[in-house]
């Protein structure tokens, strides 16, 4: 399989599924290069004990959020923006839009004004297609483990020592092969990790992140031709409506890249706040 003249093996080539959630011919090496030496996190593997979601519920304390009432529509002019939502309307004096691009592309959320140059910028930029689920068994893993499953039906499978509970987190090809294993009955486990073959699924626990309409997938790869458009959608509109997350920020697409994509865009808010 080729990517940028070479050819990669298909274990190389399931690699970069899991690792950029987008098959080998579609990646940009240019790309990928970019992504990784923006990145300043470093090597390694971080997450917040008891679940991301504890994070932006600190940072939201105190603050009007109404989860599960989605934005439907966004009207604005210099200084004034004016939000559509299920349950009435919202106005404000600025308005931070952090939706994947895909939700504008397709209408899902629509935004009064919008550029020719963003409007293609939210179509060119793509999440590539991702299945999480937490199996719990009926008995501990015995010892802690990241496993990367080759053959590409279950992507990367975590388990921790003395925990009941295994992360299955599948992109690419092997989300579509996670999500229709999953319609029959839990992932089998057993192919990879060993122990977990004598243990009986007591639950499963999905997110569907390439079947839900406001995520589209995992994250946004660095697609082949489509390198402008990071930049292109991070623009202000008028110094009045600003885009956040992921796609809009340098690096590797991940967690840190939605974090500091939201310090830059308060940053432009404040500044053109005046403050």
């Amino acid at each position: 399989m080729p990517v940028a003249g070479r050819l990669v093996s298909g274990d190389q080539a399931e690699w970069l599924r899991q690792n950029w959630a987008a098959d080998p011919e579609s990646l940009s090496a240019a790309g990928m290069a970019a992504g990784r030496l923006a990145d300043d996190v470093g090597e390694g593997r971080y997450a917040i004990r008891g679940g991301f979601d504890r994070l932006p519920g600190a940072l939201a304390h105190g603050l009007d959020v109404r989860p599960g009432c989605p934005a439907r529509s966004i009207a604005w002019s210099p200084g004034r923006v004016e939000a559509r939502l299920d349950d009435g309307a919202v106005t404000a004096a600025a308005a931070v839009v952090t939706v994947p691009p895909p939700v504008v592309a397709d209408g899902t959320l629509t935004i009064a004004g919008l550029p020719d140059r963003k409007r293609a910028a939210a179509e060119s930029l793509r999440l590539g297609d991702a299945w999480c689920g937490v199996v719990t068994l009926s008995r501990p893993a015995p010892e802690s483990a990241v496993v990367f499953d080759a053959e590409g039906g279950l992507g990367f499978v975590t388990c921790t020592a003395g925990s009941t509970r295994v992360l299955v987190v599948a992109k690419a090809r092997a989300a579509a092969r996670a999500r229709e294993a999953a319609r029959e009955g839990p992932p089998p486990l057993g192919r990879v990790l060993p122990w977990a073959g004598n243990a009986r699924p007591e639950h499963v626990e999905a997110a569907d992140w390439g079947a839900d309409a406001w995520a589209t997938g995992a994250f946004t790869y660095p697609r082949v031709g489509a390198l402008w458009a990071r930049a292109a959608w991070a623009e202000p509109m008028g110094a009045t409506v600003f885009f956040a997350g992921e796609a809009t920020a340098p690096g590797v697409p991940m967690v840190q890249a939605a974090m500091a994509s939201g310090d830059r865009a308060a940053g432009e808010v404040l500044e053109a706040a005046g403050r």
